[in-house]
């Protein structure tokens, strides 16, 4: 009765926060999808620069897929960079139409890879939709026969919210057909096909898809490089604390210390140091020369002992058993 009572209140409790799951662990942690199996846990967001491998920007969310992070995230990322345009690599999980519409909008130029869905239909002989063309000029769509397809008045809002328009054949033309028996079944009249309102912004996402093998394949190199190292020089695979806040801040130290060893590795120890004196400002060097060049040295001295201490495992060992002290 009193493990009854609890999960009671634990429901009224989970109604009247309006949202779908709850956690007595964790109450910001949410079900994931991590190697086939579900976990209670965190989804980490990061952006990577093409050319040091740097994280440039990065989130930690609880969303159980990345379908809604696309352009959240290519936005932070430029925002950062302050640059005018941006070309985003992401891979299928982050396929999302009203995201690519506001990276469009926002100068983003998105290279999204997008799953097959009717490999299925396509095994069994069927006519899927993506072999009926958009014809812009007759604002119809047409069939492998030739026949067209014509909208219907009104439009529909799907599960997903976004409006569209139906698009349906005639019955004289699918009862004539000769592909009938592949393209519909035996009681279905006509065949319909459904349009985004924003189809444009997805035609062109495709068009650019198209021989894009390649960069995709260096978004796998980018995306997958900080991770990997965190893994697998860090053993870093699972947060040791609990909350947004704390989840967030664990694992921002842990993307300052790879971006750190980054840089020590890229620009190297004397002009790291000859970069944070120059920052110090010439009107610091004429004020206090002898404090300012103590101080560079004091930091020259504790700099190169860290760095002989990490080498080559780059520091993230030391950081994981701090953090587990």
């Amino acid at each position: 009765m009193a493990k009854r009572a609890k999960v009671k209140a634990s429901l009224a409790q989970l109604d009247a926060s309006g949202e779908t799951q709850l956690s007595r662990t964790d109450e910001d942690a949410r079900l994931l999808s991590k190697r086939g199996q579900i976990v209670a846990g965190y989804n980490v967001q990061i952006a990577v620069d093409d050319k040091h491998k740097l994280i440039v920007a990065s989130e930690v969310v609880n969303d159980g897929n990345d379908s809604g992070q696309l352009h959240k995230m290519a936005k932070a990322t430029k925002d950062e960079l302050g640059v005018e345009t941006l070309t985003a690599l992401a891979d299928t999980g982050y396929y999302n139409g009203p995201a690519l519409k506001a990276c469009e909008e926002d100068r983003i130029v998105a290279y999204v890879a997008q799953a097959k869905r009717t490999a299925r239909l396509e095994a069994q002989g069927r006519i899927t939709h993506e072999e009926f063309v958009y014809d812009a000029e007759a604002d119809a769509y047409r069939c492998p026969q030739g026949k067209l397809l014509k909208p219907t008045p009104g439009r529909k809002t799907n599960t997903g919210g976004r409006i569209e328009i139906r698009y349906v054949s005639r019955k004289a033309d699918c009862d004539a057909c000769p592909l009938r028996s592949r393209c519909l079944s035996k009681k279905t009249p006509t065949r319909t096909v459904y349009r985004w309102e924003h189809e444009d912004v997805l035609e062109r996402h495709r068009a650019r898809m198209k021989g894009a093998e390649a960069q995709m394949r260096r978004r796998a190199e980018l995306a997958e490089h900080p991770f990997g190292t965190l893994k697998c020089r860090a053993g870093y695979r699972h947060f040791l604390v609990r909350g947004f806040n704390k989840v967030r801040g664990e694992w921002s130290l842990m993307a300052l210390c790879y971006n750190f060893s980054r840089v020590l590795t890229i620009v190297g120890l004397d002009k790291l140091i000859a970069y944070f004196a120059n920052r110090a400002g010439r009107s610091s060097l004429l004020r206090f020369p002898g404090a300012l060049a103590a101080a560079s040295g004091r930091a020259r001295t504790l700099l190169a002992r860290f760095w002989a201490a990490i080498s080559p495992e780059i520091g993230f060992g030391y950081l994981r058993s701090s953090l587990a002290a």
